[in-house]
């Protein structure tokens, strides 16, 4: 048994640095990919996000007008009972 080192040249070699050359454009394709799916996923966050606050928004403007006067300012929890105290 010998071993041999075989030496690629001529169309060979063009051949294997083609491929390089296609793994590289698929990885760097799959992270462009993965990247524009993660922007797409915070971008919908954002908007569902969005959509909360103004629900609260709107609930909060809801409770004042049933009230028929400003709640307090701040809100503190009593630790002992667990209910909200003003």
């Amino acid at each position: 048994m010998t071993n041999r080192i075989r030496v690629l040249t001529g169309p060979r070699v063009k051949q294997a640095e083609g491929l390089k050359k296609n793994i590289d454009d698929v990885i760097l394709g799959l992270l462009c990919l993965l990247l524009a799916l993660v922007a797409a996923l915070i971008l919908v966050l954002y908007g569902l996000q969005r959509r909360e606050l103004r629900s609260i928004g709107q609930l909060s403007e809801q409770l004042l007008a049933s009230r028929g006067r400003a709640l307090p300012v701040r809100l503190g929890l009593d630790s002992d009972k667990g209910k909200s105290a003003a």
